[in-house]
């Protein structure tokens, strides 16, 4: 490319920069065509100094405006196209409606498997009752005396290690609570996120008040109130999505249950199989 072309492509690329509305698509496109144009440059540039020095030391002369008609020298319109389009991307926003709240629902979904491990912990230790329930049970069905005391005496041996502990219940209930609210929250961030129609009116709120989702200082879920909330507090500014009217993303108990009852954490667990079965391996 001769000089005089390279300078109009790119005083056609900063034009491209100065227009009123710049998809953010087209800008990084220009960053892409004026990044290159210099690398382009640099290419040529690079080739001839290879060339020139092997000449030089060969005895083989270059013509006059040898390096001017190459390329590579990098004109001041490359560089301000350049320029203008690294400050055009430095200023886009690509972190969208749709990103942030799959953030948040990651983040919802990380504190819900911390949750899990709490239940798991306490489920584990409250296993004996599943153990004693089976003796129990199966005393109870044969009817037998023998085997009565047999439960009997399992149990004043080990009563101690059998007793229910208040503070492991305590764990039990409140992290099913907690995964219940973790859950509930990773689910509408995530039903958010994949509706395009709140993505995009989101989007707009966003644009309309010159804030970005990057810059957002609070977000949650108020379950009471049916909605999920965006605030940006040092500009006084909040968004808010009701789930029910318009997202339609609520299952009921009965559902849950049901996709519990199918989960690979129910069936491997100690209710599903028996008390050996899950602690030892003893699934006969």
């Amino acid at each position: 490319m001769g000089k005089t072309q390279k300078v109009t492509a790119t005083v056609a690329l900063l034009a491209c920069l100065n227009a009123t509305e710049v998809h953010s698509d087209q800008i990084l496109d220009n960053l892409v065509l004026t990044s290159q144009s210099i690398a382009n440059s640099m290419d040529i540039g690079i080739r001839v100094v290879g060339g020139l020095a092997n000449y030089g030391e060969e005895g083989g002369i270059a013509p006059i405006g040898t390096v001017d008609d190459s390329g590579a020298l990098i004109a001041q319109e490359q560089v301000t196209a350049y320029n203008a389009a690294l400050n055009a991307m430095a200023n886009a926003d690509y972190y969208l409606f749709q990103d942030f709240a799959e953030d948040q629902a990651a983040e919802a979904l990380e504190n819900m498997e911390d949750a899990i491990d709490n239940f798991v912990d306490a489920a584990v230790e409250l296993t004996t009752v599943i153990q004693v329930q089976e003796m129990a049970e199966e005393a109870q069905e044969t009817g037998n005396n023998q085997d009565a005391q047999d439960v009997s005496d399992f149990i004043a041996t080990n009563e101690v290690g059998l007793q229910v502990d208040q503070e492991t219940v305590d764990e039990y209930n409140s992290s099913l609570e907690d995964i219940e609210e973790y859950s509930a929250t990773a689910a509408i961030w995530t039903a958010a996120s994949q509706n395009e129609n709140i993505g995009d009116w989101a989007d707009g709120v966003a644009e309309s008040y010159d804030v970005s989702f990057t810059q957002a200082s609070d977000a949650y879920f108020e379950r009471q109130n049916d909605m999920i909330k965006v605030v940006w507090a040092e500009q006084g500014i909040a968004l808010g999505v009701f789930g029910d009217a318009n997202l339609n993303a609520y299952v009921d108990l009965a559902q849950i249950l049901d996709a519990g009852e199918e989960s690979e954490f129910y069936q491997q667990g100690p209710t599903a199989n028996s008390y050996a079965c899950f602690m030892y391996g003893d699934c006969e």
